[in-house]
């Protein structure tokens, strides 16, 4: 068997497989090709708004990150793990330092993440350090557990209930923490959890 490629052989394989020459496809996609160098050499990793515009263009993105194809999982996509977030207390989540990615059998949406679950408000449903996918393209419904991110930058995972016409509920399932009553012009988003793995090594 053959030495594996690395990332950047990979991806400067699969920009040649579809275009002329890398500065060719640097031109129609606006990527600068002293960026695009420092992937092909193996100098830089790129991150989501990069790896986004590769799999726009066509680019095999789980190819690239991988170095296999996906099998066997029909609909399965690579999802970016975006930032660790809380299920015990209010901590800010989602930044734009995009180092990890993982596989789920999710269809690819540009407004799905995965994040990191820290704490045990959730607990048995969700445990500390599990990978929660969210779906902001979903509406949330009764009883959902739900990512909610606040207009301070606060971010919060919980079972989600109307309160009354202004607020909504935020349920743990720990029935150590409270229930939090949030008023509904405080939420800047909502976005339901629609899958969640766990390490069972941790």
């Amino acid at each position: 068997m053959g030495k594996k490629k690395t990332m950047g052989e990979r991806l400067k394989e699969e920009i040649l497989r579809r275009n002329k020459s890398v500065r060719d496809y640097c031109i129609k996609t606006g990527i600068k090709p002293q960026q695009m160098q420092r992937y092909i050499s193996n100098n830089s990793y790129p991150g989501g708004e990069i790896l986004k515009k590769l799999s726009e263009s066509g680019i095999r993105v789980d190819y690239i990150l991988s170095g296999d194809e996906i099998q066997g999982l029909r609909g399965a996509s690579y999802f970016p793990i975006v930032s660790t977030m809380s299920a015990g207390k209010l901590t800010e989540f989602y930044n734009d330092e995009t180092t990890e990615w993982i596989v789920m059998n999710y269809p690819k949406n540009e407004n799905c993440v995965c994040l990191r679950v820290r704490g045990d408000s959730m607990s048995p449903e969700l445990e500390n350090k599990d990978i929660i996918l969210v779906d902001g393209n979903k509406k949330e419904k009764e009883n959902d557990i739900v990512a909610v991110r606040l207009k301070s930058g606060d971010q919060i995972v919980k079972r989600y209930r109307k309160h009354d016409k202004d607020s909504i509920e935020l349920v743990p399932a720990n029935k150590n923490y409270d229930v939090i009553v949030v008023n509904k012009n405080e939420v800047e988003l909502i976005a339901p959890v629609v899958m969640v793995t766990r390490d069972l090594q941790k």
